[in-house]
C-alpha cells in the first residue's frame, strides 16, 4: 500500500531539486521499496535571448545518486518528453552520455 508521507517527502525532494543527507533519504522508504519520478526542464534556450540554458547537471546528478544509494528506483523525465537539455555552463552535454 501507498506511503503518502514517504511519497510526499520523496517528491518535495525530487520537485525541489535539493540536496538531502543520505539518512534522510534512507528515512523517507526502505531499501528497495520506494520509486521517485525526476521531471526535468524541456527549455533550451532562455526566451526573448539567444542564451542557452538547461538543466544544471549536479541538481540532477546528485539527488539521483542519493535515491540510488538508499534503494530507490529512479524515472526521469522532461516535461515535453524526449531529451533534457543541459546547461553549457554546468558541464555541458557531454556529461548526460
Amino acid at each position: 500500500m501507498l506511503n503518502r508521507r514517504r511519497l510526499s517527502v520523496a517528491i518535495g525532494v525530487a520537485v525541489a531539486g535539493l540536496s538531502i543527507p543520505r539518512q534522510r533519504v534512507e528515512a523517507a522508504a526502505p531499501a528497495g521499496r520506494g520509486r521517485i519520478l525526476c521531471v526535468m526542464t524541456s527549455t533550451g534556450e532562455i526566451p526573448g535571448t539567444s542564451r542557452r540554458t538547461g538543466l544544471w547537471w549536479s541538481e540532477f546528478s546528485e539527488p539521483y545518486a542519493a535515491y540510488r544509494a538508499s534503494g530507490f528506483e529512479v524515472t526521469a523525465a522532461s516535461i515535453r518528453g524526449g531529451a533534457v537539455p543541459v546547461d553549457p555552463r554546468s558541464g555541458g552535454d557531454g556529461r548526460a552520455r
